[in-house]
């Protein structure tokens, strides 16, 4: 994947402009959304760089190596009121990951791509968790 396109994933989910690339694998879950924490294993498929999963899930979790560069992005749809009218929306979600304990953890913030810095699981979640009765898509793409 080419640099403006590594770039773009990210761009593209937080804009919600739900961007897949042709290296990006799908997973397909329920149409309904978790009350509850909901795990989906990440995996990329050979020549492939991206993971994208749309629909319900609250944790992503997957193995990769130190040393790859990692970016992750997410977007739910949320539910509101103004005034007396009940709006719909997709907005960005913030996406941390976690490899070990409770300090062992980095916020993705924008889209520079972060570099694994242990070869083993990592777990992806989101912020703000009152989404998490919404649908969503999730990106995580490494190289």
């Amino acid at each position: 994947m080419n640099d403006r396109v590594w770039a773009a994933v990210g761009a593209a989910a937080a804009l919600g402009a739900g961007l897949a690339p042709a290296e990006t694998a799908r997973a397909q879950s329920a149409l309904s959304a978790p009350s509850r924490e909901q795990r989906v294993q990440i995996v990329i498929p050979a020549r492939q760089s991206c993971f994208r999963h749309d629909g319900a899930g609250t944790h992503f979790t997957g193995r990769f190596r130190r040393g790859q560069r990692i970016v992750a992005t997410s977007t739910g749809d949320t539910s509101g009121t103004i005034g007396e009218a009940v709006a719909d929306a997709t907005t960005a979600r913030g996406v941390y990951v976690n490899w070990g304990g409770d300090e062992d953890q980095f916020y993705f913030e924008g889209m520079e791509p972060w570099v694994a810095p242990v070869t083993g699981r990592y777990t992806f979640s989101y912020s703000p968790t009152s989404m998490m009765g919404g649908r969503g898509v999730f990106i995580v793409c490494a190289r």
